[in-house]
């Protein structure tokens, strides 16, 4: 009897000490007297039997948090009731601090009708108080969001949806629980739905996806999309969780931003070719066709109102014509000018007129009746007019187009049609200058030519006759005088052939006459010349070459030549050389002349081989029109040479050039210098 009784109580220990429940009993004062190994661990102590009270928490507390006096604990209420409770909540503190929330079930111990102690069992329920709340939390944030909120099992059938779902969708959660997802999926996305599922079977998320979904109404929404994977208490996916945010108006706000961007981009490229043309027909038409293709219009047309009066002064007008039917009366495809009608002058209001439906419209008081009887013979249903409006704000043309399409030109077109007729104007005002400049251009050129001709004919005669009279003049003085005139004589001529060459010039006319010619004699010549001419000056000539042949204009280099040497006279008062050399530079050859003369800075430079330029600042006025070095640089730019120059203030300037040789591959590939010019090798 007393080896099972001992058994007994072995067993009962064994269930004690390794049950995973807190257990402990008190007294009938309240004396611990037993605890197993799950209490100590709940309370994160062992509390001295026979000493410690009630319960064997470090501190204990009410459910609100407050402070619990003995009497209020669950085992001295049993006690002093004689009755079990069902359970109770409280709090207990370890000595670390730490807090956990229990279920205490205390129950008293009878010897009789005395109650001689109590027992309790203590349940830890923190972590699922803990995940209740944040259950609830959740429950909260998903309820209240604006997004959608949705879950859905692995076929894709919805399981719950949000008050954000039905904000969003339109469809109430009564209406949508148990039915597929693919309700919101537009028929020609279906297949993102399996892509979305294979992707959530393996575990994966999908991040910000940006499709487009719709609604109970058939409308279509920019969605982004978040879908996770939802797992079961053991790890399995069982579904998945999605987060739809609606971006409708985030979308279209950068689709407007992108077709705005891109409309400037299209503007700014416009504006650019259209700048880049100078005839009013080319401008014209280019806005036309580019203003038809922006619009999708089937056909467009440019009237433009011209200065051009008829012989009884009416307007009339210029008009291009962009796709369009050569069947329409009164049309035919390109560019045309004739007389204006009455009821087509251009009288167009300063505003846009946007007709949606043609067949809809009374007739209009406006001088546009003419235009919509051709859209209605068309068969247009559409028909848009953007005026063209000048720098001065008067209406000079306009830009219509029709579309057999009802409400076929919309907000984007009536923009994108205005900014380019604003750059249309520009480029006509620009024209009409354009056109002015070269008229007076060509008055000027007409002047030069008649001028020079004229001065040419009694120059031609005052030096035959100053000639004749200097070979029959005895009196020496009159002898000195006659050749000083013969010499103004020849500053003139050359002056008007300078005018001649550079009208010559301007107008990509300038002659030559192409010959071989060996330069290096050429130079003899000339330098035997000057010395004679300029008694006073040394010239100074060396070479390295042996053969310096060239195909081009003898006569065009000379006149080179001359005017490089020309200068280096009269800019060196002071100084008495002039130095003349010859150089091979690859299949080039290099001809310098130097002086020692006033040098110029390096504004001076940049400014010499333009047309009319005069070096400022010259100790002595030195005649002449500055055309001499432009020419120059246009005649051996020609030659495909260079003309440069290096110069320093004080210390003379050198000019060169350079040619081809006759023998290089320059020459050889050049027609201008070999086929035509017939040179040999």
């Amino acid at each position: 009897m007393t080896n099972k009784l001992g058994m007994q109580r072995q067993s009962l220990r064994w269930l004690t000490d390794d049950s995973p429940i807190a257990m402990y009993t008190c007294d009938g004062d309240g004396y611990i007297t037993d605890y197993n190994g799950a209490a100590t661990h709940l309370w994160g102590r062992k509390p001295t039997i026979g000493k410690d009270t009630w319960c064997g928490a470090w501190k204990s507390y009410s459910r609100d948090g407050s402070i619990m006096e003995w009497w209020e604990c669950p085992m001295a209420k049993v006690i002093k009731s004689k009755t079990a409770i069902d359970r109770e909540e409280m709090i207990i503190e370890q000595p670390d601090g730490n807090r956990r929330r229990v279920l205490v079930y205390p129950k008293p111990f009878f010897e009789g009708n005395t109650v001689i102690g109590a027992g309790a069992y203590l349940v830890d329920v923190t972590s699922k108080d803990e995940t209740e709340t944040r259950h609830a939390f959740l429950s909260s944030v998903v309820e209240s969001s604006d997004d959608a909120i949705i879950t859905k099992n692995l076929n894709g059938v919805i399981t719950s949806w949000n008050k954000g779902a039905e904000q969003i969708f339109g469809y109430t959660e009564h209406e949508v629980l148990g039915k597929p997802i693919t309700i919101l999926i537009p028929d020609e996305r279906i297949q993102e739905e399996a892509h979305i599922l294979s992707q959530i079977r393996i575990g994966k998320k999908v991040d910000h996806f940006r499709t487009v979904r719709i609604n109970k109404h058939g409308e279509e929404l920019f969605i982004s999309l978040t879908v996770s994977p939802v797992k079961d208490n053991s790890g399995r996916i069982v579904g998945a969780s999605k987060i739809a945010r609606d971006i409708t108006k985030q979308a279209k706000a950068e689709t407007a931003i992108r077709l705005y961007a891109s409309n400037l981009e299209a503007i700014n490229s416009i504006s650019r070719s259209i700048a880049e043309k100078l005839e009013v027909t080319k401008i014209m038409q280019y806005v036309a066709d580019v203003t038809t293709g922006l619009t999708g219009a089937a056909f467009g047309c440019f009237f433009y109102e011209t200065d051009t009066k008829t012989a009884d002064g009416d307007s009339t007008l210029l008009y291009t014509v962009s796709g369009g039917d050569e069947t329409l009366p009164g049309w035919v495809d390109g560019i045309s000018l004739r007389p204006a009608r009455n009821d087509e002058a251009i009288m167009t209001p300063p505003f846009i007129i946007n007709i949606k439906n043609i067949g809809s419209e009374p007739a209009s008081p406006l001088a546009i009746d003419y235009r919509i009887s051709l859209m209605q013979r068309a068969n247009m249903a559409s028909y848009l007019q953007i005026p063209v409006i000048s720098s001065n704000g008067t209406v000079v043309g306009e830009l219509f187009f029709g579309h057999p399409q009802q409400a076929a030109f919309d907000d984007r077109h009536e923009e994108l049609v205005s900014s380019i007729a604003s750059h249309a104007a520009i480029a006509l005002d620009n024209s009409k200058l354009f056109e002015e400049v070269k008229a007076l251009n060509k008055k000027k050129d007409e002047f030069i030519g008649l001028a020079s001709h004229e001065l040419k004919t009694p120059l031609t005669s005052i030096s035959g006759f100053l000639q004749i009279i200097q070979k029959k003049a005895n009196n020496p003085h009159t002898a000195k005088f006659i050749h000083k005139a013969i010499t103004e004589v020849v500053k003139l001529n050359k002056l008007v052939s300078d005018l001649l060459d550079v009208t010559r010039v301007e107008n990509g006319k300038l002659p030559f006459q192409m010959e071989a010619f060996d330069c290096k004699m050429l130079l003899f010549d000339m330098l035997e010349t000057f010395q004679h001419t300029y008694p006073d000056r040394s010239m100074h000539y060396y070479d390295t070459v042996n053969d310096a042949m060239v195909c081009a204009d003898r006569q065009r280099i000379e006149q080179v030549l001359i005017n490089l040497l020309d200068n280096a006279v009269k800019y060196s008062p002071q100084s008495k050389n002039v130095y003349v050399s010859l150089s091979n530079i690859g299949e080039y050859i290099k001809i310098s002349v130097r002086d020692e003369g006033i040098g110029m800075t390096e504004m001076q430079q940049k400014g010499l081989f333009t047309r009319f330029y005069r070096v400022e600042s010259t100790p002595t006025k030195v005649p002449g029109l500055g055309l001499g070095l432009y020419l120059s640089k246009e005649i051996i730019t020609s030659h495909s040479g260079e003309l440069a120059c290096k110069s320093e203030p004080g210390k003379g300037s050198e000019f060169y050039f350079t040619l081809p040789h006759l023998n290089s591959q320059i020459v050889k590939h050049s027609i201008k210098f070999y086929e035509k010019a017939g040179c040999g090798t």
